[in-house]
């Protein structure tokens, strides 16, 4: 699954966000920081769009080129 901006902003709004452990989500923060669509200023994906700080942290969240 694609979790995309609008989607992270509406589970949010919602109430349906489950985190990750902090472990899983520091994993997944170092795949995406050696990513070459990774952009280092906003620690954004430039192929999602998504904001890596958060998105990482989201249980039900994917890599858009299935890295995690």
């Amino acid at each position: 699954m694609t979790y995309r901006l609008r989607d992270i902003a509406r589970d949010l709004l919602a109430g349906k966000v489950i985190l990750t452990e902090a472990e899983l989500a520091a994993e997944r923060m170092k795949v995406c920081e050696a990513c070459p669509s990774f952009k280092k200023l906003a620690r954004q994906c430039s192929l999602c769009g998504c904001f890596l700080d958060l998105k990482t942290k989201l249980i039900d969240a994917s890599c858009p080129v299935e890295k995690w």
